[in-house]
């Protein structure tokens, strides 16, 4: 404990030795008027204009304190030293530590940002300012707002350490931590507690870290979860290069997507932004959580599968994008091929369908018209079998013809006229086509007629 406090002595020891050092003499430049109490050592003067070292202070009015080479100024208060400027309403200037405290719509401004706050201690030796009731810190382009309720801003460095209730406002990006660090410079902010950088459409939480607000570059080191929509990240150490989209996991890695129902494991995890695809690699597994619930101990728990693998992959797919794979059908041998020569055949379409409908139609009420006539009595004489014709309405005709004489005829001479003309028939045969007439017949019933007719002769015979 003794070594502990020797050696902090040791580094602040110069520091307290060159604060406790006598300043310069403050001169009076000039002032508009001057009147002396004696009796308070002091001096009190309008417009005055103050002069130490590299400093200038001026004021509407001020008392001047010359043993203590120490002032008092009011309204519009102002110090410039080098490229720095600071205004404010009151000031309390101690010559001797060369340390300034202003208060009231406090602004300090230098190339590179704007401090504002209410109560600003100012050290004009070491260009250290500090405020413990409220602050904000702008950059000179505007692209990154600080606020604290503690704050300390090193010119020289040009680093600002920020302490409880800490925001940082850029314009990828919202920080809130407790206590922060931020480069002017290099634009790099540093968290020493709980801090939290919300995106447009992500959040990461850490508890220490860095995160640059220009090129938004990240390191995370504990306690880290990055989460985007019902998507997580965890790992003990988290990269991630915010212009390129991708980022990077390392030890420990736990990926969690709610919507889809997994959880990836391993130890090294590789993360894409644009695509949302996740790679984890190195003693990785995935643990794939159904809707479904088992009971354990008494205890419900979602039914899991879990499979390992030396490198799994995740990534969200549209479903604009997919394609469905044909159905696969398991057919005999003698039906194969049967579906393609399907395929080739053409689609009729509906127009055509009921063209060859009325066509059919048609062509029937013409063969029963037909039929109806020769029922009627047509003189003419009927043809033999030898000479049938195409057409089937005659032969039925002739059917009916033979049927209605047979009552007129002998039997013996009937039947043995019908033999002479089957006979013809068996040698000459009607010239036309099979199928077609035997559609026809079975259509008009002739065919039932003939076969009657047929037996009766057989039975005569």
């Amino acid at each position: 404990m003794q070594k502990i406090s020797f050696f902090i002595f040791f580094l602040i020891g110069p520091l307290l030795l060159f604060g406790q050092k006598k300043g310069s003499i403050i001169k009076i430049v000039s002032s508009t008027s001057v009147r002396v109490v004696t009796k308070l050592n002091a001096a009190y003067l309008k417009n005055p204009v103050f002069e130490q070292d590299n400093a200038t202070l001026t004021c509407d009015s001020a008392v001047f304190y010359t043993e203590r080479n120490y002032f008092e100024a009011y309204k519009n208060v102002h110090i410039h030293q080098l490229t720095t400027d600071i205004y404010s309403d009151e000031l309390q200037y101690d010559g001797n530590k060369k340390h300034a405290h202003l208060t009231g719509n406090v602004k300090m401004v230098d190339p590179k940002t704007t401090l504002t706050t209410n109560v600003l201690d100012y050290d004009m030796v070491a260009k250290i300012g500090t405020y413990t009731s409220g602050g904000k810190i702008v950059t000179q382009d505007q692209s990154v707002v600080l606020t604290s309720k503690n704050g300390y801003y090193f010119n020289n460095s040009a680093d600002a350490y920020f302490r409880y209730n800490v925001v940082v406002v850029t314009p990828q990006s919202t920080i809130k931590s407790d206590t922060m660090r931020y480069n002017v410079d290099s634009k790099w902010t540093y968290f020493y507690g709980p801090t939290n950088i919300k995106g447009k459409d992500d959040n990461m939480y850490t508890e220490n870290g860095a995160y640059n607000t220009m090129t938004e570059d990240a390191y995370f080191g504990k306690k880290n979860l990055y989460t985007q929509g019902l998507k997580s990240l965890k790992g003990d150490s988290l990269y991630y290069y915010g212009k390129a989209g991708y980022g990077k996991a390392v030890k420990n890695i736990v990926f969690t997507d709610k919507k889809d129902g997994t959880k990836m494991f391993g130890d090294l995890g590789l993360y894409y932004k644009a695509d949302q695809r996740t790679l984890v690699t190195k003693n990785a597994y995935v643990d794939l959580i159904s809707g479904d619930s088992i009971t354990v101990k008494d205890k419900k728990q979602p039914d899991t599968l879990r499979l390992g693998a030396d490198t799994l992959q995740t990534q969200m797919v549209l479903q604009k994008t997919l394609k469905l794979i044909p159905k696969i059908s398991v057919k005999a041998d003698n039906q194969v091929g049967e579906d393609e020569e399907e395929t080739e055949k053409p689609a009729k379409s509906i127009k055509s369908l009921a063209r060859e409908a009325d066509d059919k139609s048609k062509r029937l009420n013409d063969r029963e018209q037909k039929a109806a006539k020769a029922k009627k009595g047509d003189k003419a004489p009927p043809k033999k079998p030898d000479s049938v014709s195409d057409n089937p309405d005659s032969l039925k005709a002739n059917v009916d013809s033979v049927k209605l004489n047979l009552t007129k005829v002998k039997s013996d001479s009937l039947a043995q006229t019908l033999k002479t003309k089957t006979d013809a028939l068996i040698k000459a045969p009607v010239k036309v086509k099979t199928d077609s007439l035997q559609k026809i017949i079975v259509t008009k019933g002739v065919k039932d007629t003939l076969n009657k007719v047929v037996s009766k002769v057989k039975n005569n015979i």
